[in-house]
């Protein structure tokens, strides 16, 4: 505290509650109120490996939170193609989800991973994403990749600290509807020589799964519904930032380049 108070003059009068961040004591540790078990058992496969969509219907009655793409190239031609990293957030068009019955959101490929980037807490953690959405691979080496997408959408990030609580989908009265779009394989492969060589590489994959953590409360009788009369109540979810809307300006050339947004508080990438 000495440390704190000595520092700068701006540190002594800067808001903020002094917490022991190296020793565990009663002001910096959390007990659950109701212990959760964790799971990641809900595991399904895209029914579409190939240009088009997929969809995933999560029921309600557990917390949501965590939700991973897996994605496999086919064995195949790769002659003079390559892939670059983070081909999985290339090869997703568009993803969309709708929680129960609330509006429908949508995003693309680079939209999330540019959400996951503004959540990571340092530099290494952004190469690592980069990493695992699939890494650099020439020719032959294309067959039998795999990459992993953490798919964040509203109510999830994959931030440590500062995670956002899961999802309660046990108060739902509708399903969690995710819609995942793919592109063709062959579309996102960089060919490295003349030609079009990569024509004669696989269109679809050879498996993709979405795979999601859920946490389950070890006795249903703590739900908030079997405690609170939700007849006549109502919980309020808070969302981190999220964008839905993306701007895309065509035929770019030499010179300035007008993009006309609408709405209210716009933000550029």
């Amino acid at each position: 505290m000495q440390n704190d108070l000595t520092e700068s003059v701006q540190a002594s009068i800067r808001p903020g509650e002094m917490v022991d961040m190296m020793y565990p004591g009663e002001t910096n540790i959390l007990k659950e109120a109701y212990p959760a078990v964790v799971n990641t058992r809900f595991v399904q496969a895209f029914t579409n490996t190939g240009a088009g969509s997929s969809q995933f219907i999560i029921s309600p009655g557990a917390g949501v939170s965590d939700i991973i793409l897996q994605m496999t190239t086919a064995a195949g031609t790769y002659t003079n193609t390559a892939l670059t990293d983070g081909w999985c957030y290339s090869l997703i068009n568009r993803v969309s989800v709708r929680y129960g019955s609330s509006a429908q959101y949508f995003f693309s490929g680079p939209q999330v991973f540019l959400q996951n980037v503004l959540d990571a807490e340092n530099n290494g953690k952004v190469d690592q994403l980069l990493k695992l959405g699939g890494t650099t691979a020439l020719g032959a080496a294309c067959a039998g990749a795999t990459g992993f997408v953490y798919l964040k959408l509203p109510h999830n990030s994959c931030r440590a600290s500062g995670k956002p609580l899961p999802f309660p989908s046990d108060l739902l009265v509708q399903p969690i509807v995710i819609t995942v779009e793919l592109l063709a394989l062959n579309s996102i492969l960089i060919n490295t020589a003349g030609g079009n060589p990569a024509a004669a590489a696989p269109a679809a994959l050879a498996s993709a799964q979405l795979q999601v953590k859920q946490e389950v409360l070890s006795d249903t009788s703590d739900q908030l519904a079997r405690r609170v009369d939700m007849n006549s109540h109502a919980m309020t979810f808070p969302l981190p930032y999220f964008c839905q809307q993306e701007a895309q300006v065509n035929n770019i050339s030499a010179g300035a380049q007008t993009v006309n947004l609408t709405g209210q508080w716009p933000m550029c990438f």
